[in-house]
């Protein structure tokens, strides 16, 4: 089993990558792709890219334990799930965190490389005490800090992949991203 600094290295490294990757695809979009609302009236990229950044600092907020609300005693007999595949394909988001209507792709992408620093802040606040004694209680269930840490990556990768398919779905054959 990886110790606690292995773990937590893991799962920083995990979520800069992917916070990364996604900052970087913003970046490399045209106004256009990032702000041409799709046929079905879902979220554009840039505010799908917002909104990951809205959802980073909260998380952060709540991981660095600044939402007591959400910080729970870890339950006797915890265990953590052994993936996080069971997180529902769709959440629900809360008001909160839906993006503005006008949500630009410089705005978005210069606050996703924002919430990356709250997030790994956060992260540094996560010591052995905290990940032994410590959960989160979460809309899917109660996690550890580590399995709230790793969701955040998480949650920046299938939002990454959301964009893609968004623009995908409304560029021309031939001029993806």
């Amino acid at each position: 089993m990886p110790s606690h600094y292995e773990r937590m290295h893991d799962i920083q490294g995990a979520f800069v990558i992917a916070n990364h990757r996604l900052a970087a695809l913003m970046e490399n979009l045209d106004d256009r792709q990032a702000t041409l609302k799709p046929i079905d009236g879902a979220w554009t990229a840039a505010q799908i890219a917002w909104h990951v950044a809205l959802s980073n600092e909260l998380l952060a907020r709540v991981l660095a334990g600044e939402d007591p609300a959400s910080i729970v005693p870890m339950p006797d007999g915890f265990q953590e799930s052994s993936t996080l595949g069971d997180l529902p394909d769709f959440v629900e988001t809360y008001p909160s965190l839906a993006p503005p209507d006008d949500a630009s792709r410089t705005e978005a992408a210069t606050r996703l490389r924002s919430s990356e620093r709250a997030v790994l802040t956060a992260l540094r606040t996560v010591n052995l005490h905290r990940s032994q004694h410590e959960c989160v209680r979460t809309p899917f269930g109660t996690l550890s800090l580590y399995e709230l840490g790793a969701c955040i990556g998480a949650h920046v990768d299938r939002s990454t992949s959301q964009i893609e398919r968004t623009i995908a779905a409304i560029s021309p054959p031939g001029t993806e991203a």
